[in-house]
């Protein structure tokens, strides 16, 4: 009979395999107070004892009222009915819909059955329905003594079962509970006696001797009494080898036209890119001990665990001539059925000749025929699709000879902690396997026929072997087709896994995936959800917060199911990605989002990078005033960064991720993202010469900007596109952009941003050689810095100004411009300008044939740019002192510079790695130094 009422642990309602909250604490116990006399009135005054005790309500019989008939509607359903009212309450139900009287009356029946297998079936069930201690939360004096007879009940079921258990030799299953109830009840004599004769039928003779010495020492210790006539009589027949103690096992005997089990499904055709894996599984199938060998493969759907546990095994029948048993467990399908433990265990006795009689009736009993039955032999047992560790622990043999392999979605560190499993992650593919994939299947020709739409094809299917495989079986059905028409179908990510749809449930990339997302719990498949809202190539704990509105311990906790079920893959700790085609699952997923749940998780992921970023942004480059930010969206979780090193290495990290979120907030039209964004970027993109870059951002930046009608916004992008355009030497696109931000800044009256606008343009016409002009318009900077009171920046002026008279020829006006720049910049923190300050004083003293002590400044530059973590000018500053120490006839100092110059620009990507080389091989040939000193660079133009 199904359970209504539930007692036996938490005080609940249920109806229909659900269960309906039953309210406030005091509303509960008044529930549980009417079920402890179901279909009897109670009077109100015994309501009111019963649930408040010595400090009832001061209006209790209302209070009482109010909360029968609050119950009255959570009973619709259940077909009880709560009657009465002043005087007294009655809860009218059938009895035995209330689990404490269903436990009662299937013990009752235990009791009288004269089977013991159907004895221990009613035991079962009747303690399943305990969930806890009894009328959890009724705390008040009169639930206690109805709490302490149903726990002595709950004991004497739990003796009585043991009894029967034994009776059909099941002592080695009992052996880990008695033992542990035995600690918690040292001086019950009946459960002494049952974990002893468990300890002799399962071998251990002298242990069960021992634990009769341990209980009778313990009895006369704290009782001052002998142990009970029985006990010492079991004591006596265990010191006699009574033979009746011993087990009575049931002869298994296979019938005679029974085969050896061969279950293996055949072995896969083309096995691509796996020897390491192979190598490993046969390491294990060799390793020398004393238990069952253990191997689980893990790894996404698609990725070919069944694949490579089929070609292993296929490969290594001699190892096991008593034959190999296969189970596909269904953890994961289309059904979201995953096979009991019962059912796979009767596969097995159905291939080993069993007969049905000798079956045991529980799960514990069968496992342990099992175990039984393979115990000396040399088996291999294939486990294929598993749920999880639960599902696959009693299907386990014990026995040396035997081996298993397990392959599964979800992670089995269960396994390996608890019985030595070892776990074997099957990674995806590389390009190279990839393409070694493809050519088994369709051939070499065509894969050289076609090299550009075969590195789409392999690039759009990251490594993953069943998306590979789908490919290759459309290609091999069309061999008349270019394989550029299949790539041209894949470029869409919105429409990827339209291609990828084999036509068969068991084969198509979108229905593997689904199998793993179905059986999620429903936060981390929200979260997952989620996720494919966020379109960079990876993320971090702190933006699954933002998109999940949730605290980074609970985002923690769904992510580490993810990563179980390998839809996502940990990177480092607290560094997530998923595979491009389960973000692209992810992405049609999150279509199911209401328009109002997509735009606020939208605006959390965005508020998170740029509040993260802005942070970044004021630790790398502090001198600078931050721009203004409303407030986050409720729910956004910034990560903490504590200094320098922290903020340069997250942007080097988020640098894709930071360029999708410009890109989402355009399409998605957050244009204060959309600009914000771009500013929050220049400095790390502008240190690591990313000029492209910056001007395709800040483009969707200044587009923003305008949108939102914004000045400053409009000014802020406008300077940063045209500083940006003087850095690419595309002097006449920047010029406009930089006049527009000058004008802007005016209008507002922004000294400030009227003053860095003028270094900029002083910057523009100095790398155009028009030193004049850029005398006065660095001049005007200076002035409106120190007019705003910022004399100290003025530094920036002063620094260029330097530059200035250092390319005009004016040493000794450059030197004094250049000390009072870094007079003031080493006031500031560390920056760019204090580095090109050094720098220019390094440039000078080398022209004044000081080489020493331009050696000296230029290595306190590249120093400042390292700490900054400039890589492009501190590439550039090492050059220059690679050419001072050949100059200066070091010829070992300039390598070393040179080297160390040319492998910062190669890793940048940046032509000036080959001028480099020149100087090197110049070096290395003993060419005279002036030979190096002809290609100085032109340090106009390297002056950021």
């Amino acid at each position: 009979m199904n359970v209504t009422f539930a007692v036996l642990g938490d005080i609940e309602i249920r109806h229909r395999g659900g269960s309906t909250d039953a309210g406030h604490h005091r509303q509960r116990c008044v529930l549980a107070a009417m079920l402890a006399d179901v279909n009897r009135t109670v009077s109100t005054e015994q309501l009111i004892d019963r649930v408040w005790a010595d400090r009832p309500p001061q209006r209790a019989r209302r209070t009482l009222a109010a909360y029968a008939c609050r119950l009255r509607p959570l009973l619709i359903d259940t077909g009880a009915s709560i009657l009465g009212g002043h005087h007294g309450y009655r809860l009218v139900t059938e009895p035995l819909s209330i689990d404490a009287h269903l436990f009662a009356d299937l013990v009752r029946q235990a009791r009288r059955q004269n089977r013991d297998r159907q004895a221990l079936q009613l035991f079962d069930q009747a303690l399943e329905l305990w969930q806890g201690e009894p009328y959890q939360g009724a705390n008040t004096p009169w639930f206690n003594p109805i709490r302490e007879a149903l726990l002595r009940d709950r004991v004497q079921a739990e003796r009585d079962r043991t009894d029967v258990a034994l009776r059909l030799d099941q002592h080695t299953v009992l052996l880990p509970g008695l033992g542990a109830a035995a600690d918690r009840h040292p001086l019950d004599e009946r459960l002494a006696g049952q974990l002893m004769l468990a300890l002799y039928r399962d071998g251990r003779q002298a242990d069960a001797l021992q634990h009769y010495d341990r209980v009778r020492h313990r009895l006369s210790d704290e009782l001052g009494t002998d142990p009970s006539a029985e006990l010492r009589t079991l004591f006596q027949r265990m010191l006699a080898a009574d033979p009746d103690l011993l087990p009575r096992l049931p002869v298994i005997s296979a019938h005679a036209d029974t085969p050896v089990p061969r279950q293996l499904p055949p072995p896969p055709a083309h096995l691509v890119g796996r020897d390491r894996d192979l190598a490993e599984l046969t390491a294990i199938a060799e390793r020398e001990t004393g238990s069952v060998r253990i191997a689980a493969l893990g790894g996404p759907g698609g990725s070919g665990k069944t694949w490579l546990a089929l070609r292993w095994a296929h490969d290594h029948l001699d190892r096991f001539p008593d034959g190999q048993l296969y189970v596909n467990l269904r953890g994961f399908g289309p059904d979201n059925d995953p096979m009991t433990p019962d059912s796979a265990l009767q596969v097995f006795f159905d291939a080993l000749g069993v007969p049905t009689d000798q079956i045991p009736c529980t799960l514990d009993g069968r496992s342990a025929l099992a175990r039984s039955l393979l115990a000396g032999r040399r088996m291999l047992v294939l486990l294929d699709n598993a749920a999880d560790a639960a599902q696959v622990r009693p299907l386990l043999p014990s026995t040396p000879g035997c081996l298993v392999l397990i392959t599964s979605r979800s992670a089995m560190s269960g396994l390996a902690i608890e019985d030595g499993a070892t776990e074997i992650r099957v990674s995806l593919l590389t390009d190279v396997q990839s393409r070694e994939l493809l050519e088994g299947r369709i051939g070499p020709d065509r894969l050289a026929a076609e090299p550009d739409a075969v590195g789409e094809l392999i690039r759009y299917c990251a490594g993953l072997p069943l998306a590979l495989a789908v490919l290759a079986s459309r290609a091999a059905a069309r061999p008349d087709h270019d394989l550029r028409v299949l790539a041209d179908a894949l470029a869409d990510q919105r429409l990827r896994l339209n291609v990828l749809d084999a036509g068969d449930p068991a084969t198509t990339v979108r229905a593997v995936f689904s199998w793993s997302y179905q059986v999620l719990p429903h936060d981390a498949a929200r979260l997952f959800r989620l996720l494919g809202l966020h379109p960079g190539p990876s993320f971090d704990l702190y933006a699954a917060a933002s998109l999940l509105a949730g605290s980074t311990c609970r985002s923690q906790t769904l992510l580490t199911e993810l990563v179980r079920a390998h839809l996502v893959e940990e990177l480092a700790p607290g560094v997530y990605r998923m595979h491009d085609l389960l973000r692209a699952y992810a992405m049609e997923l999150a279509g199911e989002f209401d328009a109002t749940e997509h735009h606020t998780a939208i605006s959390r992921l965005l508020d998170h990078y740029l509040f993260t970023g802005h942070a970044a942004d004021q630790l790398i480059c502090p001198m600078w005033e931050a721009i203004g930010l409303a407030l986050p969206e409720p729910g956004t979780a910034s990560r903490p960064l504590a200094d320098f090193e922290e903020a340069m290495s997250w942007f080097l990290e988020q640098h894709s991720t930071l360029l999708a979120m410009v890109r989402l907030a355009e399409a998605e039209r957050f244009h204060a993202h959309a600009w914000r964004l771009p500013w929050i970027m220049s400095t790390y993109l502008g240190r690591r010469a990313h000029w492209h870059v910056q001007r395709v951002i800040q483009q969707i930046a200044l587009t923003a900007a305008g949108v939102l009608g914004d000045t400053m916004a409009q000014a802020a992008s406008h300077y940063q596109l045209g500083h940006t355009y003087t850095m690419q030497r595309a002097y006449r696109s920047g010029q406009p952009h930089l006049n527009r931000a000058n004008d802007l800044y005016h209008r507002m009256g922004d000294l400030t941003g009227q003053a860095a606008t003028c270094v900029a343009l002083a910057m523009s016409a100095y790398r155009q050689g028009h030193y004049g002009q850029a005398e006065n318009l660095a001049n005007q900077g200076l002035v409106l810095f120190r007019a705003r009171g910022k004399n100290r920046w003025g530094g920036q002026c002063l620094m260029l100004l330097g530059w200035i008279h250092a390319q005009d020829g004016q040493h000794e006006l450059s030197l004094s411009y250049s000390e009072s720049a870094l007079k003031l910049l080493l006031q500031l923190p560390l920056s760019e300008a204090q580095a090109q300050t050094m720098r220019c004083l390094g440039f000078v003293h080398a022209k004044q044939g000081d080489l020493p002590l331009a050696a000296s400044y230029y290595t306190r530059a590249a120093l400042v740019f390292e700490m900054l973590g400039d890589s492009y000018n501190r590439a550039s500053v090492l050059q220059e002192l690679g050419d001072v120490h050949a100059q200066d006839g070091d010829q070992q100092a300039a390598h070393a510079a040179f080297t160390a110059s040319e492998q910062l620009f190669a890793r940048l990507a940046r032509p000036e790695s080959g001028q480099v080389r020149e100087k090197l091989a110049v070096l290395e040939n003993h060419q005279p130094r002036l030979a190096v000193l002809r290609r100085l660079p032109d340090v106009r133009n390297q002056l950021a």
